[in-house]
């Protein structure tokens, strides 16, 4: 995951040479006589990679545009409020100052996706992020008031 611009242009350059490294040794492969089928099979799982990282990317510039998707597992919460930060333009060391934690505990807590953060600490952070959570509970496919 992307967490910081600096990390989005490191993460868009290596998958430009990514790309390029890749079609050129696709492009060997072929002159050496492998099929396309034998050539994706002998690139696949280092192709899996270069994928990965087009997702990465793709997170964070839905972020920073603010086109989150539905959070329909509470497990994802954090990967919201990382996404939330982006859009609001803040960067880990200004939101830190925002919490009065240090720039450390945000990149430690973001690189977990805050994972095991308490209730009062998801309040704090969607305070910090003029935000709140809105939660609809569905049991057995009814909501519940």
């Amino acid at each position: 995951m992307i967490y910081t611009e600096t990390e989005y242009k490191r993460a868009v350059k290596q998958l430009a040479d990514s790309e390029t490294y890749w079609a050129n040794q696709r492009k060997k492969l072929a002159g050496d006589g492998l099929t396309a089928f034998e050539i994706d099979n002998v690139l696949g799982p280092s192709l899996s990679i270069v994928e990965d990282l087009k997702n990465d990317i793709e997170w964070y510039e839905q972020a920073k545009k603010g086109k989150f998707s539905p959070l329909t597992n509470i497990g994802y919460v954090g990967k919201l409020l990382i996404a939330l930060r982006i859009y609001r333009g803040l960067t880990q060391e200004e939101f830190a100052r925002k919490l009065s934690i240090s720039h450390k505990q945000v990149s430690s807590d973001e690189y977990n996706e805050y994972h095991g953060i308490s209730v009062d600490r998801v309040a704090a952070i969607l305070r910090a992020l003029n935000a709140k959570l809105e939660c609809t509970l569905v049991w057995r496919g009814r909501k519940v008031a």
